[in-house]
């Protein structure tokens, strides 16, 4: 849940080229590719579970969808799938570029929005230069970005141009606005122009739905219209050597009701709204448009919801968002809180038709407090497919004029084979808060004014991500917003505890990186896994983040592992003063204390009030750490208010590469701290260094917020320290030597390992698994071997998802104390 008066401008730092990763599991790679790499087949067996197309479908579009901002300056906004790159211009330019991910272009400079007087005089949304587009991806995760275009605008209408991006197509929808009551326009559409000296033929299939181009060297790019009555009209013209396709909605009776309206009813909502799919495809002929306009608009029709507890029904095919709908009941926080085994069970039969199908499913939940969400197999077996919740609490006024009624919502969204004349069972799971046994992990996606991930165990929150950063001003670069403490004290009206902080990373002279493309390994449910990359404005060096949860339910410890790689020789005068390898401010809270280990190796503390002097403190070597905590008198209020508490930065191993061989400079802690204010900031103690082309700095460290924040000393920071490292000895198998997860390659579909370290739940994976059905997991009590249960419902306790190399990797949690824990685990 967002914190109170948490009410800040939007800033979303996309920088780059898309991302696509080479597979790897041991540790997450640095670079990021300006396509998705290529992925091994897997090995899925017919009979092994009547999902398997489905299973290897959602392998292939896993990831692939990626959104990033162009250039340096953000004037332009890249949406990235499998098969095309779609960039669109927010300042300067507001016109848009269709390509294949090589680089040859379908259509440059166009796809305008217009709306058309009574006396004929037409108005283009992009004329207007003087207003900048701003850019919100209000859904994202594994499979579907929901990008809005918004802010283009025209007297007092606007126009909300939105791209529904799936791994392999993408849906273009726009909307139009108004600011008051209004009948004083007749048309609103698009119109996208392509030269004719480029085309080599075109098509316009008014029967069939689609208009086509054949562009030279290239292929072919068209427009399918949806069947549903949203469009009034679509044409080509020939104009100044132009071909010139124009698409209307169907505005009714031409009246348009104010965005702020008490009129405004769902079945009366305040806009009119169109659009098409985007098509494209590497041919020289239309039957690819033309099939692909027979699946659109000739929906699958033998759908049907069984007997379930979340009064789930089928709603019908979105064409606009182009996904088959289902819509379902949800619940708040506070229900199942104390009910952690309840789960909405909707069973789902889809058959097919004459024709092979590629579909993307949606359960529209009526309530924002969806956690996480599983799929089970016609055996109610767990199928490995990861399932994309993206959902909406409202009442934040995330999106103003847009959020015109803003409503909660907890959607999930998996893409869904289904071959002809096939039957398809399937249940869908939404889950709250728990996973078996234990509570669930999960990673999400969260509406409001600024693209979030949010992270929560069961349904208390416990991080957000905003990979694009949220701010107060541009370039702001605060990247995790919603930093909630595990060991403070539970809020009276749900189960949430305090928040603090600005937390950011790479902070150059005050200037920020860009993010440059990401990617989730774990939305759960045993643990979070996902990565973003960042590039520096002048391409110096790159970074990736890769953030791992496990559902640990006595503090949050939030592991990272940082890794900053320079791309060309880069001198620094003052690193110490100017660079900030992590920088942490306490936002509404200050601290009296700052404990931290000394250049001796010795935890100590000191007062963290410098009177708004920058001091610096050296750190040792051995687990280096720093710690605020004991919040100022002037600022204690604000833990009352649901704002504040503890901060603990805790160095776990690093590697500092200087011009090509390991460097013993020591991090040192930049102190600046007043008694409203803290800010601290994690740099190196040097002032002069180069790096060299190649080199880098890598550190895997625990962020922990902790605590109420008016203790004295900071035992929380402390404790967390001395817990000895996860680490894995395997006798059968093999550790893959993850530096965060607990992981085994398993042999033959067996493994047997031990486990040191770690405090409290944790989460363990096995890798290279070549069967998906459920896996039998033994631990050693030092007697004898026992059966882990930590099911349910006998589908739960565990999960499995595939693995980059085409086989499956299978993942549960268990409590430890810390010392060693032997398990053997048999597919």
């Amino acid at each position: 849940m967002k914190t109170l008066s948490f009410i800040l401008s939007l800033i979303m730092t996309f920088f780059g080229s898309l991302a696509g990763y080479k597979a790897n599991r041991s540790e997450h790679p640095l670079e990021v590719k300006t396509v998705v790499s290529q992925k091994s087949p897997l090995n899925v067996k017919n009979g092994e579970t009547n999902l398997h197309d489905t299973v290897e479908y959602a392998y292939e579009m896993k990831n692939t969808v990626q959104g990033v901002f162009a250039d340096s300056q953000r004037n332009s906004f890249r949406l990235s799938n499998s098969n095309a790159v779609f960039t669109h211009g927010l300042r300067n330019k507001h016109t848009a570029t269709l390509e294949d991910t090589e680089g040859n272009c379908y259509i440059a400079d166009s796809f305008k929005t217009f709306y058309t007087e009574k006396n004929g005089l037409r108005h283009y949304f992009e004329d207007k230069l003087s207003v900048n587009g701003r850019v919100n991806v209000i859904r994202l995760g594994e499979y579907y970005y929901d990008c809005h275009i918004r802010d283009f605008s025209s007297d007092t209408f606007k126009v909300d141009k939105n791209y529904h991006v799936y791994g392999d197509r993408i849906y273009s929808q726009y909307s139009l606005y108004s600011e008051k009551d209004t009948s004083s326009f007749v048309s609103f559409g698009t119109e996208i122009a392509i030269p004719k000296s480029e085309v080599s033929d075109y098509t316009v299939d008014k029967e069939n739905g689609f208009a086509a181009f054949a562009i030279k060297n290239v292929g072919v790019v068209g427009f399918i219209i949806p069947s549903n009555g949203s469009t009034e009209d679509f044409f080509v013209d020939e104009f100044a050597g132009k071909y010139i396709f124009t698409q209307t909605a169907n505005c009714g009776d031409g009246k348009l009701i104010a965005y702020n309206s008490e009129e405004i009813t769902e079945s009366n909502p305040p806009y009119i709204t169109f659009g098409s799919r985007i098509y494209t495809d590497k041919t020289d002929n239309f039957d690819g448009i033309r099939a692909a306009a027979y699946e659109e608009r000739n929906p699958l029709e033998d759908i049907a919801v069984g007997d379930n507890n979340a009064e789930c029904r089928y709603l019908g095919y979105d064409a606009l968002r182009g996904a088959y709908t289902f819509t379902c009941k949800g619940t708040d926080f506070n229900i199942y809180y104390t009910d952690p085994g309840f789960q909405f069970n909707m069973p789902v039969t889809i058959k097919g038709d004459s024709v092979d199908r590629k579909i993307n499913i949606r359960f529209f939940g009526q309530n924002g407090c969806l956690e996480a969400a599983a799929v089970l197999d016609d055996s109610n077996n767990l199928a490995p497919v990861d399932v994309e919740v993206c959902k909406n609490f409202c009442g934040d006024g995330g999106e103003g004029f847009y959020s015109v009624r803003d409503y909660q919502y907890g959607d999930s969204f998996i893409p869904f084979s289904v071959k002809k004349n096939s039957e398809n069972r399937f249940t869908m799971l939404h889950l709250y808060n728990g996973w078996g046994k234990n509570q669930l992990k999960q990673l999400s996606s969260i509406e409001f004014h600024v693209s979030y991930y949010h992270l929560s165990t069961g349904t208390t929150e416990s991080n957000c991500i905003a990979p694009y950063s949220v701010s107060n001003g541009d370039s702001d670069g605060w990247l995790l917003p919603d930093f909630r403490t595990r060991s403070g004290n539970v809020w009276t009206g749900q189960p949430q505890y305090n928040s603090v902080g600005i937390l950011k990373f790479m902070v150059d002279s005050g200037k920020y990186a860009e993010y440059s493309g990401g990617r989730i390994d774990s939305c759960g449910q045993c643990f979070s896994d996902i990565t973003n990359c960042y590039t520096d404005l002048s391409g110096r060096y790159t970074y990736s983040l890769r953030h791992v949860e496990f559902p640990s339910n006595d503090e949050n410890r939030t592991f990272y592992r940082i890794e900053l790689k320079f791309n060309e020789d880069t001198d620094f005068d003052n690193f110490r003063k100017n660079f900030s390898l992590f920088s942490f401010n306490g936002r509404f809270v200050a601290f009296n204390k700052l404990g931290y280990l000394n250049s001796d190796n010795k935890t100590v503390s000191t007062n963290a009030v410098t009177g708004g002097k920058d001091v610096y403190y050296t750190l040792g070597t051995e687990k280096p750490y720093y710690s605020f905590y004991d919040v100022t008198e002037k600022t204690d209020f604000q833990i009352d208010n649901c704002f504040g508490c503890n901060f603990s930065f805790i160095i776990r191993d690093s590697e500092i590469i200087c011009g090509g061989t390991k460097s013993d400079v020591k991090y040192a802690v930049r102190l600046n701290g007043t008694e409203e204010s803290t800010q601290g900031d994690l740099t190196l103690d040097t002032e002069k260094i180069s790096f060299k082309k190649g080199d880098s700095i890598s550190m895997n460290v625990i962020l922990l917020p902790n605590g109420v924040g008016r203790e004295k000393e900071d035992t929380h920071a402390l404790s967390v320290r001395d817990e000895e490292d996860l680490t894995v000895r395997a006798t059968t198998g093999k550790a893959t030597g993850d530096s965060i997860v607990p992981s085994v390659a398993a042999q033959d579909n067996k493994a047997e390992f031990t486990v040191t370290g770690g405090k409290n739940l944790t989460a363990v994976r096995v890798d290279n698994i070549t069967t998906c059905a459920k896996p039998t997991i033994y631990v050693n009590d030092g007697v004898e071997w026992k059966e882990l249960d930590n099911s349910l419902h006998g589908y739960d306790g565990y999960s499995v998802t595939t693995s980059p190399d085409g086989t499956y990797s299978v993942s549960f949690v268990y409590d430890s104390d810390g010392t060693p824990i032997t398990f053997r685990v048999e597919a």
